[in-house]
């Protein structure tokens, strides 16, 4: 899941690292990139917007044939 916020914080990752089914959570800029077990756009956009964080766009990052079969093998 990516997230883009205005401005993303460290108290803010703690919060959403909490998440249960929050594998792990990745800092850039302004952009969090969030590995979960299923679908929490909706939980963690609440958490987003009571934390007072501008929330800008949330989005599953969509994997290709070939990404599956790279991590399959490389990481499997």
């Amino acid at each position: 899941i990516e997230v883009e916020t205005a401005e993303p914080s460290p108290q803010l990752v703690e919060v959403i690292n909490k998440i249960t089914g929050v594998r792990k959570v990745e800092a850039k800029a302004n952009q969090l990139q969030i590995t979960t077990d299923s679908d929490l756009r909706a939980e963690i956009s609440k958490v987003v917007v009571q934390s007072g964080v501008p929330l800008i766009q949330v989005k599953i990052q969509a994997f290709s044939l070939d990404d599956i079969y790279m991590r399959y093998f490389h990481e499997g």
